[in-house]
């Protein structure tokens, strides 16, 4: 990712700039089904009695990764639209 913005900082569109978003979102992705483990684990089928230290943690870093995740998606977005032919 910092040898695309490296590039860009010279006027150098890379070829693969849609596949460093889409891993982005991979990345973001993996987080989200971390946490659906982690949820599943605390709350599923033998739930702890007790809280865990770390849970307040886990919820700022899930709201801090869906708005990068839907900044990124927008990114992809707008990058993969079809643009109309010119007659």
């Amino acid at each position: 990712m910092y040898w695309y913005y490296f590039q860009r900082a010279y006027g150098v569109t890379p070829w693969w700039k849609n596949w460093i978003t889409r891993l982005q979102i991979l990345q973001f992705g993996t987080s989200f089904a971390s946490l659906c483990v982690m949820l599943y684990m605390r709350f599923g089928a033998a739930p702890a009695a007790a809280s865990c230290a770390g849970e307040g943690a886990v919820a700022f870093n899930a709201a801090f990764n869906a708005i990068l995740l839907s900044g990124f998606l927008g990114v992809l977005g707008r990058n993969t639209k079809k643009r109309p032919k010119s007659d």
